[in-house]
């Protein structure tokens, strides 16, 4: 995995620290390990605190980078400069947020941190809308950490690029189809609403109106099948990703079993349709004014049997 992001071809941000020698280590006196541990405790407690609005982020920032560079040879610098990273990511502060996952992986090739900085590389140069360049940090992280949370991660974000790019370029969507097909082979059950989601989606760019159906209805399927599983059911169907996805199947399987006249047509849009309007779920208020709209007006095929 060393290897891997030493020689990525995936793009990395320029440091101006990166050609600098490193000095040999210098004697920290108590007085200023003392001083080190507060600003890093200081970091965090403003990471641990911040939000979108209040400006901690930016606090954390300083105060990691202030640690690195103060006190460059301490144990805790790797943890300081992937927390800088993850605080810049959250602020929004993309570009910086790369560079700092560059500057990691450069210096710290042999940290079992490495999958986690290449993912903020990646997922910050996704946010810029440069989809070409996160791809190919996500099939590093592929091709180094096979079978992995952070390949699953990366394979979710890969699929999602790859969907982004094919508004100019058709082709794309059928790799991202592949992509999220093999997802699913790997997929926890949570994971696993989420990628038919989104393989169904996919499916509808390329044409495959009845497949997308299909994938759509698993959820369905899936949801159901937790609903009768008790305690450990209804444990996934706590998640909110599982509840959105849920709903958002439902919502796009009736849509195209009404437009395209797919399994019965409208005769099967209204009862998808009715579970989700009659529940607590996302998408119910969505639901309703959908079924009000059907019953005002005609079908939209001649539904044969």
């Amino acid at each position: 995995s060393a290897s891997c992001a030493r020689s990525s071809n995936a793009p990395k941000a320029i440091s101006r620290r990166s050609g600098s020698a490193r000095s040999a280590p210098r004697p920290v006196s108590s007085r200023s390990v003392w001083s080190a541990r507060a600003t890093l405790w200081l970091g965090k407690f403003e990471y641990n605190n911040a939000n979108a609005s209040n400006g901690r982020f930016a606090n954390a920032t300083r105060l990691f980078d202030e640690f690195a560079e103060t006190w460059p040879d301490l144990p805790e610098v790797p943890d300081a400069m992937l927390l800088a990273a993850r605080a810049l990511f959250a602020d929004k502060q993309l570009e910086e947020a790369a560079d700092h996952a560059a500057r990691f992986v450069e210096r710290f090739p042999d940290s079992p941190d490495i999958p986690a900085a290449r993912r903020i590389q990646g997922e910050s140069l996704q946010e810029q809308m440069r989809f070409d360049e996160a791809i190919l940090v996500y099939d590093d992280i592929l091709r180094a950490w096979p079978g992995s949370p952070d390949a699953r991660a990366a394979q979710m974000r890969k699929g999602a690029c790859l969907f982004a790019l094919g508004t100019g370029s058709p082709s794309r969507y059928e790799e991202a189809t592949e992509c999220f097909r093999q997802l699913l082979t790997e997929a926890d059950a949570v994971e696993a609403f989420t990628v038919r989601y989104r393989l169904g989606r996919c499916l509808e760019r390329c044409g495959k109106f009845e497949e997308a159906f299909l994938s759509y209805y698993d959820n369905v399927d899936a949801f159901n099948t937790a609903a009768k599983a008790g305690k450990s059911g209804s444990l996934l169907l706590s998640r909110e990703e599982v509840r959105e996805m849920y709903s958002r199947s439902i919502l796009n399987a009736a849509e195209l079993a009404e437009t395209k006249n797919i399994k019965g047509g409208r005769a099967t849009a209204i009862p998808l349709l009715w579970r989700l309007a009659e529940s607590d779920l996302p998408g119910s208020a969505k639901a309703k004014e959908t079924l009000d709209r059907l019953k005002d007006t005609p079908p939209t095929h001649n539904h044969a049997p």
